[in-house]
């Protein structure tokens, strides 16, 4: 029987993990990885409130989350991922049903999202599904549109 999904929490130890998966799934530019996609730019975010949360299956490496602070009293998922291996596996919902606990307990009325429903089309239709509001949405350079996404917690 397989063991079940671990959730861990403000692990800084697995940042390089998720990097690296990052870096697989979201293919940086050079500009974006400079600014966004290094380990002291995660640091940074985890350390100013944020919540990096980590899954683990069967004790491999399966999906993080890095959530960050905005103002007021929302909550923004910022990046998410999956190992491919992993996916249609309950990792993400176990990551989401984490950071929406931290949200509500911590004291949060809005929880945000962004996503490209081209790139990824099962993040968007999971955002649809949970009820999540479209806010806004921004064509970008290679043509894909990427969508906002916000839903009232309390």
């Amino acid at each position: 029987m397989a063991q079940p999904t671990e959730i861990r929490i403000n692990q800084t130890d697995d940042l390089s993990r998720a990097l690296d998966l990052a870096e697989t799934v979201f293919t940086p530019g050079e500009e974006d990885r400079e600014q966004y996609h290094n380990r002291k730019d995660w640091e940074e975010r985890i350390a100013n409130g944020g919540l990096f949360l980590t899954a683990y299956s069967e004790g491999t490496f399966a999906g993080f989350a890095l959530c960050t602070r905005k103002p007021g009293d929302r909550f923004h998922i910022w990046i998410t991922c999956v190992d491919e291996e992993f996916r249609r596996k309950g990792i993400w919902r176990r990551l989401y049903e984490n950071i929406l606990d931290y949200a509500l307990f911590s004291g949060y009325r809005t929880l945000t999202l962004n996503t490209n429903e081209q790139r990824f089309p099962e993040m968007y239709a999971f955002m649809r599904a949970e009820g999540y509001d479209i806010t806004a949405t921004e064509e970008q350079a290679d043509g894909t549109v990427k969508t906002f996404f916000s839903k009232k917690l309390r």
